[in-house]
């Protein structure tokens, strides 16, 4: 509908630019023939062709005039119109194609996909089986190498999974709605509820907007990076900040938010700020991770129109950086927050309003 949509908008530029032309030409011959009738008759005509044309009325109609000049702008313009036409119907025959081509390669990568984890499915389990039941019997290389299958198989599951999330990523998009950060992030904390307990994580979250985003989509990046900022945080009283500020957008001026996922980690060093955001691109001392939860992350938030940066110094932690374009909504925002003040005896962060 989108596409449909940008064809009609530039076809109706082409005819509002040969729409000023005529008048300009009208302009010009009408100074110079300002006596003759004649002409000021075929010029007429010639608008008047030109506005049916616009308008999509005058299909099949050939201009006849008393000037043979205005005849031969008819015909040109018709001739035009004919192009654009044929070149519409090409556009919509290779968007249907396109859309099957999609739709064929969404089933092989499930085929694919799911042809895939089954056996890696058979290996976990039975590396797991091997682990429960006979690791007293193997002797330490012996469990050396179960490990190492199991924790393969794990990471390849993994890599799968997320490749399949991945390659949907282009042409699965939810419309979009309106939606509270705060209300998201609650349902985001519950889903890392365990991770937060087991390191004793202080998660704050600042009073947060209500944006228009796709919900779903918004999720995974909150997810995925909260998720990251625990799971690389080795500090003994580690930190996760979630906050935004409304600015005006530098090279464009509008307003829009820009929400920031702080923590109080290891840092990352210079070299890696633009590598992270790549496909299969990992630092490191990272044992875990399958290098597409950012590069999701930088697609999801550039797709209406934001940006994604990293800033971060190493020993001293890292802060991830998003924009959220500020339209069509109100000045609102959700009443509730995370208090980042107050948490439980088991480090388990206290939902209360902000204030």
């Amino acid at each position: 509908m989108g596409q449909a949509l940008t064809s009609e908008v530039v076809m109706h530029a082409v005819f509002m630019d040969l729409i000023l032309g005529v008048v300009v030409v009208i302009a010009a011959l009408g100074a110079s023939f300002l006596a003759s009738a004649p002409v000021r008759d075929s010029l007429k005509e010639l608008l008047g062709f030109v506005k049916r044309v616009d308008a999509g009325e005058s299909r099949g109609e050939e201009l006849e005039s008393d000037l043979a000049e205005v005849n031969d702008v008819g015909r040109l313009l018709s001739d035009l119109v004919k192009r654009v036409e044929e070149a519409q119907v090409k556009l919509a025959r290779a968007q249907k194609q396109l859309k099957a081509t999609q739709k064929e390669m969404d089933e092989h990568t499930y085929v694919i996909s799911h042809d895939l984890k089954e056996p890696l499915r058979g290996i976990e389990a039975f590396s797991k089986f091997l682990v429960d039941d006979y690791r007293d019997k193997l002797d330490e290389e012996g469990r050396h190498c179960v490990d190492v299958i199991r924790n393969a198989a794990l990471r390849m599951q993994r890599l799968i999974s997320d490749l399949l999330k991945f390659s949907r990523l282009g042409h699965q998009r939810n419309p979009f709605e309106t939606v509270g950060l705060n209300t998201m992030l609650i349902h985001v904390r519950v889903n890392l509820q365990y991770a937060i307990d087991a390191k004793k994580v202080d998660l704050r979250v600042d009073k947060l907007p209500t944006v228009l985003c796709d919900a779903t989509a918004m999720t995974g990046v909150f997810h995925n990076l909260i998720s990251n900022a625990i799971k690389y945080n080795e500090n003994p009283h580690p930190v996760v900040e979630i906050g935004c500020e409304e600015k005006e957008n530098p090279p464009t001026g509008p307003a829009e938010y820009v929400v920031h996922v702080r923590d109080n980690g290891a840092g990352i060093e210079p070299e890696y700020f633009e590598k992270i955001f790549q496909i299969f691109q990992r630092l490191q001392r990272d044992d875990e991770g399958t290098g597409i939860g950012l590069t999701i992350v930088k697609r999801v938030i550039e797709w209406p129109g934001g940006r994604v940066w990293v800033e971060s110094e190493f020993g001293k932690g890292t802060t991830f950086y998003f924009t959220l374009p500020k339209r069509g909504l109100k000045e609102t925002q959700t009443a509730t927050a995370m208090d980042a003040s107050k948490t439980t005896a088991n480090g388990r962060a206290e939902l209360a309003p902000t204030v």
